[in-house]
């Protein structure tokens, strides 16, 4: 059965990444490089900045990809919560087999069911009536696949986050080997690499 606890109190799916920064692109490379007080100061921050988006995005592939197993899961107790209410006036007995616990399987006659009882998680159980519980998995899938749909925008954002300063990166790179080549083709010496 599907762990069915009670949807979010305001009944609103907030996004997770509010705290993200925007990623800036670089429009002037050169300044930039200045800022930083050189283009391994500017690489070293900046590869900072994009080791904390991709945990991110990590984090939030991790939440969608778990959640994405939960779905179908309180899809399939929704499922068997609608078959007894279909039962439930009927005179008739259903044989069924349910998990009692985990990888633990029992056989039961039910005849005119009125309760239902649904995990909350924490090895908690709680019995509703059938029509409680139809509402309550209804409300939590409802939830779920909101949730599933922001996650996908903030990852969508994050993606692009990681994309601007990996482009952020390259440009600062292939400004400091340019700047590098004229200044070997001045004659200057050229600083070693940190």
């Amino acid at each position: 059965m599907a762990e069915a606890g009670p949807a979010s109190e305001s009944g609103k799916i907030e996004s997770q990444v509010k705290t993200v920064p925007k990623a800036i692109f670089l429009e002037n490379v050169a300044a930039y490089i200045e800022q930083a007080e050189g283009a391994d100061n500017a690489i070293r921050v900046l590869t900072t900045l994009l080791s904390k988006y991709r945990y991110v995005e990590r984090s939030l592939t991790a939440r969608r990809a778990n959640l994405k197993l939960k779905v179908p899961e309180i899809q399939q107790t929704l499922d068997a919560v609608n078959f007894l209410l279909s039962k439930k006036d009927a005179d008739e007995k259903v044989e069924t087999r349910f998990e009692l616990g985990t990888g633990i399987f029992v056989n039961a006659a039910v005849q005119n069911p009125k309760t239902v009882g649904l995990w909350l998680g924490a090895n908690v159980m709680v019995e509703y009536t059938l029509e409680e519980a139809q509402a309550l998995l209804e409300e939590n899938k409802r939830a779920a696949q909101e949730t599933l749909k922001q996650l996908d925008e903030d990852l969508a954002y994050v993606r692009d986050q990681v994309n601007t300063t990996e482009v952020s990166i390259t440009r600062v790179y292939n400004f400091d080997v340019k700047l590098r080549k004229a200044r070997q083709g001045e004659g200057a010496p050229v600083a070693a690499k940190a």
